[in-house]
C-alpha cells in the first residue's frame, strides 16, 4: 500500500518484517518512509526479503555493536572492561545462556557475538547457528577453555569467524576486534 506524502511515499509491507529494527531512522511504527519505488524496493531486499544481505547496525551508525555470551558474569565484566577501550564500539548486551542469548539478539541485532562454547544450561553451538542463519552478517567470535583441536575446527566449520583460548589467547580478542571495528587503522594498546 503506498500513501502519497510530502515528505516521500509511506510503505505498509504486506508481510512480517523480521529485521525491521536495524533501519530505526526509516522505520515508525508498521511504516517505512522512503522517497521512491526504488528506494522502498532496495529497503525490501535489504531488510524484509528472505534472500536479504541483512545490514548490520555497525551500517545504520558507524559503531560496531558486540553482544558478550559467557556464563561467568567475572569474565563477561572482564570482556567488557577489556572492549570499552576500543573505538568504535558499543557493549548492546549480555547473556549466560543459549536461549536468553537468542531471544536478546533476535531483538537487537549486533554486528559481533563474543561466544563461549559451555554456558550455564546450554551448548553455544546453538548460539552460533541462530546467528549464521538469521544474521549471516554478524561476525561470531568464539572464546572458550575448550579450544582442543576438534572444538575449533568443529565451530570455524559452522560459522565461527576466529576461535580463541580463554585460557592463553584471552588478550588477544581485543586486537581482534579493534581490527573489525576500526579496518583503516592500526591497533594500539
Amino acid at each position: 500500500m503506498f500513501v502519497s506524502r510530502s515528505s516521500g511515499t509511506t510503505v505498509v509491507p504486506s508481510g512480517t518484517c523480521r529485521d525491521a529494527n536495524i533501519l530505526p531512522q526509516l522505520w515508525h511504527g508498521n511504516c517505512v518512509y522512503v522517497a521512491s519505488i526504488s528506494t522502498y524496493l532496495a529497503v525490501w531486499m535489504n531488510v524484509c526479503s528472505p534472500h536479504a544481505k541483512l545490514r548490520t547496525p555497525k551500517e545504520v551508525d558507524g559503531r560496531m555493536d558486540i553482544f558478550i555470551v559467557d556464563d561467568s558474569a567475572i569474565i563477561r565484566e572482564h570482556i567488557v572492561a577489556m572492549l570499552i577501550r576500543i573505538a568504535n564500539t558499543k557493549i548492546t548486551g549480555q547473556a549466560d545462556d543459549a536461549p536468553e542469548a537468542i531471544q536478546e539478539i533476535a531483538r537487537n541485532p549486533p554486528d559481533l557475538v563474543v561466544l563461549d562454547i559451555a554456558l550455564r544450561s546450554s551448548n553455544g553451538m546453538d548460539v552460533l547457528r541462530y546467528v549464521s542463519r538469521e544474521y549471516p552478517a554478524t561476525k561470531v567470535i568464539i572464546l572458550s577453555n575448550h579450544s582442543e583441536p576438534e572444538s575449533r575446527e568443529l565451530f570455524l566449520n559452522a560459522g565461527a569467524y576466529q576461535f580463541f583460548d580463554k585460557s592463553l589467547e584471552f588478550e588477544k580478542i581485543r586486537d581482534a576486534i579493534d581490527k573489525l571495528a576500526n579496518p583503516t587503522r592500526t591497533s594500539r594498546h
